[in-house]
């Protein structure tokens, strides 16, 4: 169940139009058969209730979500970050919108272990992770990041900061870039020359 969900929300970060065929929703375990109808009754199995309640969220955050779908069709709408850390086997690359604060971070963690994953990402502020495969609602583990993500400066994956995301086994992260107010720019510098006097 943990694949098949990681598996439902890589098919919708990635660029493309999305397809479900009946009973998909549910995680049937049978192949389609015009001769029956859905198998209704897994909607009370805890596990299959899980992934139809992730397809209900994954629908929900592509349409509220342009980063998803208003630049579809246009290269630029879609950045790898890291594809090579194959012994890892983990991805991560951006989903982009028309507007240049419209950007989302994906981490794909296809191994069997979990990982805290350092990526590099291309501004520096904050990023609140919006959707978890691994999720408990879902039937997951529950290991999610509930605090925003404040970027570290410095190069990694040849981009200018970094944020450090905990994914679990076969699992994926969705995290939104939120820019930095001028007031939280204001406050970060006067910690930073209050701690240079201190040194």
């Amino acid at each position: 169940f943990a694949n098949l969900r990681l598996t439902y929300a890589y098919m919708m970060v990635h660029p493309g139009k999305k397809l479900l065929f009946m009973g998909q929703d549910l995680g049937e375990f049978d192949e389609w058969n015009e001769a029956r109808q859905v198998e209704w009754e897994l909607a009370e199995v805890p596990e299959h209730r899980g992934i139809s309640a992730l397809m209900r969220d994954l629908n929900k955050l592509y349409r509220s979500n342009p980063e998803l779908y208003a630049a579809d069709d246009m290269p630029e709408s879609f950045e790898w970050i890291n594809h090579i850390s194959w012994e890892e086997c983990f991805l991560t690359f951006l989903r982009r919108g028309t507007k240049a604060e419209e950007v989302l971070l994906v981490v794909a963690n296809f191994s069997g272990v979990e990982r805290e994953i350092t990526t590099g990402v291309p501004y520096d502020g904050k990023y609140k992770e919006i959707f978890n495969s691994d999720h408990e609602k879902y039937g997951g583990t529950g290991i999610v990041n509930s605090r925003v993500k404040r970027s570290k400066a410095g190069e990694w994956d040849d981009r200018p900061c970094s944020v450090t995301v905990k994914v679990a086994p076969l699992s994926l992260s969705i995290l939104k870039y939120i820019p930095l107010t001028e007031e939280e720019i204001a406050k970060e510098a006067v910690e930073r020359a209050a701690a240079e006097k201190e040194a």
